[in-house]
């Protein structure tokens, strides 16, 4: 608790929370463990999320101003990059960044909500994906596909664009080693 600064109660309250999302389990009175995901969960989150991001983009396109989808470009320029040099924390945080720029611009906190909640289901997963270099290298393909959709305003072409990259995350999460 001093380390995170926070009270016991703060952390016992954080992590009740955690076991009421499912993403904690407490088995026979042992220490908290992550939740595994079975592969049948983990492909219905992907399918979820795939119908949620659609739903953000095509808020996004609707709603933001010429200024903010080129910061969005900006932004999946760093993602590409983050990719290209395969550091994990990067890709991570680079992904973050994008994601939370287009939800935010697209004015729906329901949605990202909810989008947060089922990432964070299959983070381990997301792991595993993002370190492998053909995922990478897909992943820009899609990030290009999708942004020339957004600046083209093409709200069709950008919600195939974001459930095609959601839908090949979760293939390659999936995926056996």
């Amino acid at each position: 608790c001093e380390q995170l600064s926070v009270s016991r109660t703060s952390l016992r309250e954080a992590l009740r929370e955690l076991q009421a999302e499912g993403i904690l389990e407490q088995p026979s009175n042992r220490g908290l463990s992550v939740s595994a995901v079975s592969a049948e969960d983990a492909k219905n989150i992907y399918r979820l999320r795939s119908v949620l991001e659609a739903l953000i983009v095509e808020q996004f396109i609707e709603k933001a101003s010429d200024a903010l989808i080129k910061g969005l470009v900006r932004v999946s320029e760093d993602l590409k990059m983050a990719y290209r040099g395969g550091i994990l924390e990067d890709m991570l945080r680079a992904k973050r960044d994008f994601h939370d720029r287009i939800c935010s611009g697209a004015e729906n906190p329901i949605a990202f909500e909810m989008i947060s909640r089922l990432v964070l289901r299959t983070s381990s997963l997301r792991a595993r994906s993002l370190v492998r270099k053909e995922r990478q290298q897909q992943s820009i393909h899609e990030i290009d596909t999708l942004m020339t959709a957004i600046q083209r305003r093409d709200i069709e072409e950008a919600r195939n664009a974001i459930m095609q990259y959601v839908n090949n995350a979760g293939l390659s999460a999936l995926a056996q080693k």
